[in-house]
């Protein structure tokens, strides 16, 4: 997501325009950059925002159900070593890219909802789904909240 379509015409700065403009560029998280947009001899900052911590993320939330799925089998198939195995790996697999994630900007809060919505929103289907389990109106109501949340977070 990017304040103008076409950044590369923008030439990167660090360029200092008044007390305001310095005190957002130092609120600014990692994942926000300033660029100097040029139109004829004025000069005005275009602030982005890069969201490169969606891919680990993603990789974060698959591993995540792959462990799950897998931990639920090795509670229903009398405890075999290796469903146990795996999941543990896939647990490790995805917090290895939860680290990617924070180092990318993705925030802790931030990442941590998108994480925890997605997180419940997918298990919720594979129980469902695979498992025949039951949700109440009260636990559906609160994957509702859930996905408001996320929408909440990316509002700019």
């Amino acid at each position: 997501m990017t304040v103008f379509a076409h950044l590369h015409k923008y030439e990167k700065t660090r360029h200092h325009a008044g007390f305001w403009h310095t005190l957002f560029q130092s609120a600014l998280p990692n994942s926000w950059e300033i660029y100097k947009e040029r139109v004829g001899t004025n000069e005005r900052a275009v602030y982005t925002y890069h969201m490169h911590w969606i891919i680990p993320l993603a990789i974060l939330i698959f591993f995540e159900l792959i462990a799950d799925i897998l931990a639920k089998k090795w509670s229903v198939e009398n405890y075999p070593t290796w469903l146990a195995v795996g999941s543990l790996l896939a647990y490790l697999l995805a917090n290895t890219s939860w680290l990617y994630a924070l180092k990318q900007g993705s925030g802790l809060a931030r990442g941590a909802v998108v994480f925890s919505v997605a997180s419940a929103i997918l298990a919720t289907g594979i129980g469902l789904l695979l498992y025949r389990e039951e949700v109440t109106i009260t636990q559906l109501s609160g994957i509702v909240i859930g996905i408001v949340a996320i929408g909440l977070i990316f509002w700019e």
